[in-house]
C-alpha cells in the first residue's frame, strides 16, 4: 500500500510545494477496512 502520494506525485511532477487531503473515503469488506482512499490536490510551480 502506498502511504504517501506525494512522494508517487512527485515522480512525474516537479517543483511540488503543497498538498493537501480533499476528501478521504475507506473500502470495507467483511466489517474491516481493506483500502484506504484519498483525494490529494497538489499545488507545483509551472515554468
Amino acid at each position: 500500500m502506498r502511504a504517501n502520494g506525494v512522494a508517487k506525485a512527485s515522480e512525474s511532477i516537479k517543483d511540488i510545494t503543497s498538498a493537501w487531503v480533499q476528501d478521504q473515503s475507506v473500502k470495507v469488506k467483511d466489517g474491516k477496512v481493506t483500502k484506504y482512499r484519498v483525494v490529494l490536490k497538489v499545488t507545483f510551480v509551472v515554468k
